[in-house]
């Protein structure tokens, strides 16, 4: 079964229309994402790009294919992207303590205001009143 990379390479190549172009997205050498799509054509028994030294075409079979390719590489990304917010969010507990009165008139609209750009946040607010007698 050909690799899910290789798809997603395969992707890029046409997406980019060249190899040197997707080998330089993916900080590869062009003879690699040559390889990689040659395999892959290999694993396929389908050619699936036709190569000239100035131009990339697909074959029938690499149409059809890349429809689904970049179907895969979508998803995938996707995946990434949904997983990659948990690393970057903010977590943990902020604790403050203020005067009611300052918590009041200027706490208030400033947490507010935090909790609202910030939606996975969770804020838990103990007002107590101190008294200075």
């Amino acid at each position: 079964m050909p690799k899910t990379d290789d798809l997603i390479l395969f992707a890029q190549v046409v997406e980019l229309g060249s190899f040197s172009k997707a080998a330089d997205a993916n900080g590869l050498t062009n003879s690699v994402v040559s390889k990689r799509i040659a395999r892959l054509e290999k694993e396929l028994g389908s050619t699936l790009i036709h190569r000239t030294t100035r131009r990339l075409t697909l074959s029938e079979a690499g149409q059809v294919l890349y429809q689904r390719a970049r179907l895969v590489a979508l998803a995938a990304q996707e995946a990434f992207d949904a997983v990659t917010g948990y690393s970057q969010s903010l977590q943990g507990h902020i604790r403050m303590s203020v005067p009611t009165i300052s918590g009041e008139l200027l706490l208030a609209e400033a947490v507010a205001n935090f909790v609202n750009c910030i939606r996975l946040f969770r804020w838990i607010c103990r007002w107590r009143i101190v008294s200075w007698t």
